[in-house]
């Protein structure tokens, strides 16, 4: 595990993980798999100090065992407490660069970090090591042996531990609730009760974003576990739109309200296809300030005329930063069966809205005049969601290189989604199974237990 921790400075091994193992190249940071070594090593020497106490090893052997543990381990923390440098550079590629005042302070602070965790552990390792010899030469009670290790374990754990979870870690709850009392911006777009996405321009959209997604549906926020597709659609598209933005605000320096903002930012939005797409109805600029209305914001779902093919995900995102998706639909070519026409008019009578929400359950209802092509403003994930016209499972397909498309019968219909993944329900099953399975057991053990006791009496 320490040389797979290496990562690209031992590139052999990596890779030989990366192409033979599966699900190792799903691992965000290569460090993760020191987890092994933080778990064996200390198993290792709690195996032996079980061989110590159990005497299981001639007085002879465990001095012998002390005495090299000792040396490898005391020698080497010394070693680097004597010359740090053995270390490496203490410093990173992305430092290089920086002056040289600056690269010579680090280091400095480095070493002395470096040297000051080695005589550290040099004093755990010696009185450790003191521990162990007492009992071995018989001055030292085994019980005090094993209650001064233990105390050497916790100080050593919590002096670590309280360098990251210390008291400057904790809040008290007035100010974490503070983060989260609502702004006037939030209040006023809580007085729109229909679904919707937020935009908020006033923080990281897509790193610090947690107020936003706390009161709204938020276009940005942060998660470890992002879907691929739309971190693509970011690059390609929303950062491009985020950028007119920016543009508009450089153009407009002498603006001293949102107000004066206003008319210069409606042309933007004529620009911001993804974003209205997405149904960003709301812009925050200054979370003290009512909100920016987006005029443009397509909804929940609408209807749409004109399918376009694209025969590769390159085609699709290159079509969404020049359609108009009030009226067109980028749909991957392998969907081409479910979508035969080659357009699907709308008139003014063809209405879609959603009537229910649930974070599992989206119920839509529509009326048309004749077959739709219609595009839901929610991600595309078939491994989990499925659809329902009237209560019959129907196929639905990826529009706009994120979002859920449909081919809809004419008249007045219900569509509903509904998240429900097989391997959940599958592993419910199986869950329950087990559990009845292990509840039959243990009273099947306790019935011949209780029957036994019984006919012996």
């Amino acid at each position: 595990s320490i040389l797979l921790a290496w990562g690209k400075n031992f590139m052999p091994f990596t890779n030989l993980f990366i192409d033979f193992f599966p699900g190792y190249n799903k691992f965000r940071a290569v460090t993760m798999t020191l987890v092994i070594a933080q778990f064996c090593i200390p198993l290792l020497g709690f195996l032996a100090l079980r061989d110590y106490y159990n005497g299981t090893l001639s007085k002879k052997e465990m001095l012998k065992g002390l005495k090299l543990a000792t040396g490898i381990t005391g020698g080497l923390v010394l070693l680097l407490f004597i010359i740090p440098g053995i270390a490496g550079s203490f410093l990173n590629p992305m430092e290089s660069d920086f002056p040289g005042w600056l690269t010579s302070a680090l280091v400095s602070d480095r070493k002395e970090l470096l040297r000051a965790d080695s005589f550290r552990s040099l004093i755990f390792i010696l009185l450790a090591s003191g521990t162990i010899l007492g009992f071995v030469s018989g001055k030292l009670r085994k019980e005090y042996s094993i209650v001064l290790i233990a105390l050497l374990i916790i100080f050593d754990l919590w002096g670590t531990g309280k360098r990251y979870l210390n008291a400057d870690r904790f809040e008290r709850p007035s100010v974490i609730q503070k983060s989260f009392t609502p702004t006037v911006a939030v209040v006023e777009i809580h007085k729109d009760k229909s679904y919707h996405r937020v935009l908020n321009l006033s923080v990281s959209i897509f790193n610090d974003n947690s107020p936003t997604s706390w009161f709204h549906k938020s276009i940005g926020g942060y998660h470890g576990a992002k879907l691929k597709r739309y971190q693509e659609l970011i690059d390609s598209s929303i950062s491009r739109e985020l950028g007119l933005f920016q543009t508009a605000f450089r153009s407009s320096e002498q603006a001293r309200t949102i107000n004066d903002l206003i008319p210069v930012l409606m042309p933007v939005f004529n620009k911001t296809a993804v974003l209205n797409m997405l149904n960003a109805k709301y812009v925050i600029l200054d979370p003290q300030a009512p909100p920016v209305i987006n005029p443009r914001a397509l909804g929940n779902a609408w209807f749409v005329e004109k399918p376009l093919m694209a025969d590769n995900p390159n085609m699709e995102l290159a079509y969404i930063n020049k359609i108009d998706p009030s009226r067109e639909a980028v749909i991957d070519a392998r969907f081409r069966e479910q979508v035969k026409g080659s357009a699907y008019p709308v008139t003014e009578n063809d209405t879609i809205e959603l009537v229910s929400y649930q974070p599992n359950e989206l119920k839509y209802k529509y009326t048309a005049e004749a077959e739709k092509l219609a595009v839901f403003s929610e991600i595309y994930y078939p491994a989990g969601w499925k659809c329902y016209i009237d209560g019959t499972e129907s196929e639905y397909f990826r529009a706009n290189y994120v979002l859920r498309g449909m081919i809809l019968p004419g008249g007045t219909h219900q569509v509903k989604f509904t998240f429900a993944p097989s391997s959940y329900i599958n592993g419910n099953k199986i869950s329950l199974a087990s559990s009845v399975l292990l509840i039959l057991f243990a009273t099947g053990y306790f019935i011949a237990g209780f029957i036994k006791k019984f006919k012996s009496e």
